[in-house]
């Protein structure tokens, strides 16, 4: 199936010291077939008390109706390696940016 249309969600977080800070957008379909996508598009990070600060994106959870009209949710784990996922008649999915000690902008695409 040919991609008909791309839609994106820009996503900002900045925070001033090591204490994490947590972005969430959550994204609705009308119970669509969907593939995500989520990245860092800029960052800045630093160091304070001899810690790195850290910048992460990811898709957090997702729900989706299955082939007996049933609703699920779906939450994935908290790892920075879950930035991709196809989901069939989904609901909705959320997407995170956590920083600490630094400023970002994470791009969403579904």
């Amino acid at each position: 199936m040919p991609i008909t249309d791309i839609e994106s969600i820009w996503l900002y977080t900045k925070a001033a010291d090591l204490n994490e800070i947590k972005n969430y957008a959550s994204y609705v379909f009308n119970f669509r077939d969907v593939h995500a996508t989520t990245s860092i598009s800029t960052m800045t990070i630093g160091a304070m008390n001899n810690r790195m600060g850290f910048v992460g994106t990811a898709i957090k959870e997702y729900a989706y109706n299955d082939a007996t009209g049933n609703f699920h949710l779906g939450n994935l784990p908290p790892d920075y390696a879950n930035n991709s996922i196809r989901v069939d008649r989904c609901a909705f999915i959320t997407f995170a940016l956590n920083v600490a000690y630094g400023e970002a902008w994470a791009l969403a695409n579904v």
